[in-house]
């Protein structure tokens, strides 16, 4: 069993192919394409690049979710995967 650690203000999820869904409270949802080992230094990614408290982490039927307050740029999802990367 996988415990889900507290990172921002949300939960955790996983990866998978870059989606973007709007949520009922104007979150665009991101679907991520890989699992991070060690989820502080994930959250040293996202604190980073997006501000402390500017995201929202989620975990849904195993997968992290990126909860954003706007659509992702072309390539984001690839920087942020290199930088958490970079952290291994």
């Amino acid at each position: 069993m996988t415990s889900t650690p507290s990172i921002a203000s949300s939960d955790i999820s996983g990866h998978l192919s870059t989606s973007s869904t709007t949520i009922a409270s104007g979150w665009f949802d991101h679907v991520l394409r890989k699992k991070y080992r060690d989820p502080s230094k994930f959250k040293e990614t996202l604190n980073r690049i997006y501000g402390e408290g500017d995201y929202q982490i989620k975990v849904r039927r195993d997968r992290w979710i990126l909860a954003l307050r706007r659509p992702m740029r072309p390539g984001e999802m690839e920087e942020i995967e290199k930088d958490t990367i970079e952290h291994y």
